[in-house]
């Protein structure tokens, strides 16, 4: 019986991880209000379970679930907040949107 318990286990775990992903995307990043802003538009996008930021590496870390959405909406959405993701450029709307200091080049290291 527990041997029954443990495969039903890991075989339940299996299922949920198969269904988070997690990408790592270059972005423009570079300081705290650019979180802000990402962590707001993050916060509306249902499909995003967790979102870490490197300012060093200047790259977004997104948990996601594969079955509500895909890298390419995660860039996109990134890109409709103003900033690069990958190769994917910032919408030029949204980039002239960011306060000075989220823009590139506003924040000189």
């Amino acid at each position: 019986m527990i041997v029954g318990f443990l495969l039903f286990a890991v075989s339940t775990y299996a299922q949920k991880s198969k269904k988070v992903q997690e990408v790592t995307i270059e972005s423009s990043i570079q300081c705290g209000m650019c979180e802000d802003r990402l962590n707001d538009m993050f916060a509306e996008f249902w499909a995003v379970k967790a979102v870490d930021y490197d300012l060093d590496k200047q790259t977004i870390t997104v948990q996601y679930n594969a079955k509500k959405t895909n890298e390419d909406e995660i860039r996109l959405k990134i890109a409709e907040t103003g900033y690069d993701a990958d190769e994917l450029v910032a919408k030029q709307e949204a980039y002239d949107a960011l306060p000075a200091c989220c823009q590139k080049g506003g924040h000189h290291p």
